[in-house]
């Protein structure tokens, strides 16, 4: 079973992005991050939007 938190480990490889960058591109703690990832926090609605609009931008600028 895919659990939200392998959705998020896998939304920021697609990024190219470590836990330690999409805490800082989102502004938000790195253990919070961690916590996400490890699927001990339930991740809001705002964490994905947020990497929605990170991958819009990487597109923009010609990122892949």
């Amino acid at each position: 079973m895919i659990t939200p938190a392998d959705k998020l480990r896998d939304r920021l490889a697609s990024l190219d992005l470590t836990q330690r960058g999409a805490a800082r591109a989102l502004n938000i703690d790195e253990r919070t991050m961690r916590r996400y990832c490890a699927g001990t926090h339930p991740i809001p609605q705002v964490i994905w939007l947020a990497l929605d609009g990170l991958g819009k931008q990487r597109i923009n600028k010609g990122k892949p």
